[in-house]
């Protein structure tokens, strides 16, 4: 009898994280914390001597809880039975992705199987599972963490196709303990975001709202025929529904997210393959900037430094971006085959590495290696759309 297969979205949120859950076969779903034992449980009192959730023995602890919890699932073997499985944070640092990339590795889960994603994107897939007029114009998600209250905005781009969706940061604030001033300061923070905006919906999550305090505040959310839901679940669930849409089911059409943890631009080089200049592409946009990376090997041409060509994801515009190779030794053209490395250490800072590999006997390596990092959040400095490309080298196919 072959194994069952799920699907696992983790919101790994300080105070109560839990994980949500689907099974291929019989289509069932649901949410549960994370415990130990009987007891739920909250990283705030397991890590409260760390700075931060990172280390290998953080790692471990979180791997450990997992595995207590898979087994209320039945599974056996977690390696072979989990079809994919995301982990959703608040926000994706390089220290949280090596820390997740531990967990998994602890656990078995093969690259290809394990996903991370920040709230923000977890909102998106949350609300793309939802029906379509929930989401067809704006939508709210209010956060409540005891006093304080958060909006998070998904926008989407009707005009360009396919459409594009954004969540954006839209405010927050802090309110008073007494209930008719709490539900006043609301009603105003609320109102400000919802003036002159058309929302589909808005959603309410986390702990601090009460209708019984929310007077005033509650007949301004459900303005204008605008539809006011509370979801406890929601990043884990979006974290679920972001795996199914990977591995099992895709539903989502027509429709592509730009969310800060993605790569914004597309970077490549031109370069002569086959006596043919061609744009040699080196890092595509919408990967995850943690899973950007490239490896590749050319002979440099009559240029002696390097120019990279990047295309913005959603705008479309071309830049330059030039990186010099001082001190390179000055050898005939074709004559000095280099190494690249690109890496994304941070959702917005790509490091560039190059190692001069020399020619054989005729030319040896320098041994030199130039590194540099390169912002690509915005329009790199120094830089124009309409300068034109140029050919910086031969691709090696051996």
């Amino acid at each position: 009898m072959s194994k069952r297969k799920w699907i696992i979205g983790i919101d790994l949120n300080m105070k109560n994280p839990e994980v949500a859950y689907f099974e291929t076969g019989t289509r069932t779903s649901g949410v549960m914390p994370l415990k130990i034992g009987n007891s739920r449980v909250n990283l705030t009192e397991l890590f409260e001597k760390a700075d931060h959730i990172s280390g290998k023995a953080a790692a471990r602890t979180i791997a450990d809880i997992l595995k207590e919890v898979f087994k209320t699932f039945g599974m056996e073997e977690i390696s072979r039975e989990i079809a994919g499985i995301m982990v959703t944070v608040p926000d994706l640092t390089k220290q949280m992705v090596d820390m997740i990339r531990q967990v998994y590795d602890m656990l078995g889960i093969a690259r290809s199987q394990s996903y991370l994603q920040d709230y923000r994107e977890s909102l998106f897939y949350y609300m793309a599972y939802q029906k379509k007029e929930l989401w067809n114009r704006n939508v709210a998600l209010f956060r409540f963490r005891g006093n304080q209250v958060t909006c998070s905005r998904l926008s989407m781009n009707q005009v360009v196709r396919p459409r594009t969706a954004k969540v954006t940061e839209a405010g927050s604030t802090e309110l008073p303990e007494e209930p008719a001033e709490r539900d006043a300061r609301f009603y105003a923070f609320a109102g400000k975001i919802l003036k002159n905006e058309l929302f589909s919906s808005i959603f309410i999550t986390g702990e601090g709202f009460d209708v019984k305090w929310a007077v005033q505040s509650r007949r301004l959310l459900g303005q204008g025929g605008r539809k006011v839901y509370t979801e406890e679940h929601l990043c884990a669930r979006g974290a679920c529904n972001a795996v199914r849409e990977k591995v099992d089911e895709r539903r989502i059409s027509g429709v592509v997210y730009l969310g800060e943890s993605l790569v914004q631009y597309n970077i490549g080089m031109n370069l002569l393959v086959r006596e043919k200049l061609s744009y040699y592409p080196l890092i595509t946009a919408g990967v995850h900037w943690y899973n950007a990376a490239c490896d590749c090997e050319f002979f440099l041409g009559d240029d002696p430094g390097l120019t990279f060509v990047l295309s913005s994801m959603e705008h479309g515009g071309r830049y330059l971006s030039t990186m010099k190779l001082e001190g390179l030794p000055q050898r005939p053209p074709r004559t000095t085959r280099l190494h690249l490395h690109m890496e994304y250490q941070e959702q917005d800072q790509c490091i560039i590495e190059v190692e001069d590999l020399g020619f054989g006997d005729l030319f040896p390596s320098s041994g030199k290696v130039w590194r540099e990092t390169l912002g690509v959040t915005r329009t790199p400095r120094g830089t124009s759309a309409a300068r034109t490309a140029h050919g910086n080298g031969v691709i090696n196919h051996e």
